[in-house]
């Protein structure tokens, strides 16, 4: 939804131009599909593991219940 806007602001010149380009510019990055699907981004200049936290694992009960098993 948000990258169809961003090519919507493509027809206003100057300010929407500039917005739409770099919303889809950062929308399509390797590391924002990543961290929008809730996956871990993993910086390999430095060796860094940034948090995942979009999308929280949440066990449910009958999760648990099957585990115990």
């Amino acid at each position: 939804m948000v990258l169809i806007h961003g090519c919507l602001n493509l027809i206003n010149i100057p300010f929407g131009t500039a917005l739409g380009v770099y919303t889809i510019w950062v929308l399509m990055n390797e590391e924002s599909i990543n961290l929008l699907k809730g996956k871990a981004i993993v910086d390999r200049k430095n060796k860094t593991i940034f948090y995942k936290f979009l999308r929280p694992k949440i066990q449910t009960s009958y999760k648990r219940n099957q585990e115990r098993l």
